[in-house]
């Protein structure tokens, strides 16, 4: 995140998900969000326009003593904390990627689901559009047929599948997709600027695993070298994981890829 943001030059920075970790629920708020911030001022521009839209926000604090959490024998951070402040600690992880940039995350796990019928909306998913590659949606419409035992999740259908041939505008800016399957069958990334979005594709160093159901090892490689191809050298890569890169260092450097340098 302060990659790109020093990239295309980001003069602020604001984070939205739904995060395990961070699950609203375990404070036991459904109808609210959760604002975490490291200025106060962009905090307050938050709030002021939740206010406005009739939204709930609710600010929490990063509570230094939790960063304690974030120590890792053998990884910069550990992304995983304890259930006890476990959406502080969270919330200090995303702040570190954040530099010196104002920045604020907004958790949207407990009013992005709701159980029963409510007076704005009928039971279900509350938030924005879900993009998702076409050809793997029943991963998401069958989701209990994929989940451990036990677990029982609420199946839904994509607002908008695609293809891996789009040009999406969204926030300004204008992504291309393209299908990379290999880590998982229609695997997308997304190229914009000089920038591409690999997911779980292409990592520094690294690539996807290739041991899941759907995921194919030579259908991987054949998928890096459609990037190496279509992209210049210096395009950046943002991973899934991990420090940006660039296609050309890991067509150079990574020990996967010895067969794309043959």
């Amino acid at each position: 995140m302060n990659s790109f943001s020093r990239h295309e030059k980001i003069e602020l920075t604001w984070t939205l998900a739904v995060s395990r970790s961070m699950r609203m629920h375990w404070a036991r708020v459904t109808h609210s969000a959760g604002l975490f911030a490291n200025d106060q001022g962009l905090a307050d521009r938050l709030l002021a326009a939740a206010t406005n839209a009739g939204e709930r926000v609710w600010q929490l604090p990063l509570i230094d003593e939790y960063r304690d959490n974030l120590k890792s024998d053998v990884a910069d951070f550990n992304n995983v904390g304890p259930r006890g402040g476990g959406a502080i600690t969270a919330g200090l992880f995303l702040k570190e990627f954040a530099g010196d940039r104002p920045w604020a995350h907004l958790d949207i796990a407990g009013p992005a689901f709701t159980e029963k019928d409510t007076p704005i909306g009928p039971r279900g998913a509350t938030g924005a559009p879900v993009y998702m590659a076409d050809d793997e949606r029943l991963l998401l419409e069958d989701v209990n047929s994929f989940t451990p035992p036990g677990v029982e999740l609420q199946p839904y259908s994509p607002d908008i599948a695609l293809q891996g041939d789009e040009v999406l505008e969204l926030a300004g800016m204008s992504f291309e997709t393209l299908r990379v399957p290999g880590h998982s069958p229609a695997h997308l990334a997304y190229h914009t600027e000089g920038a591409v979005f690999s997911g779980d594709l292409l990592f520094a160093g690294s690539v996807g695993r290739t041991d899941l159901p759907g995921a194919d090892w030579d259908t991987l490689v054949e998928s890096i070298r459609t990037l190496a191809d279509r992209y210049p050298r210096d395009t950046i890569v943002y991973s899934g994981h991990g420090p940006e890169t660039t296609i050309g260092a890991e067509l150079d450097r990574n020990p996967f890829l010895a067969e794309l340098r043959a």
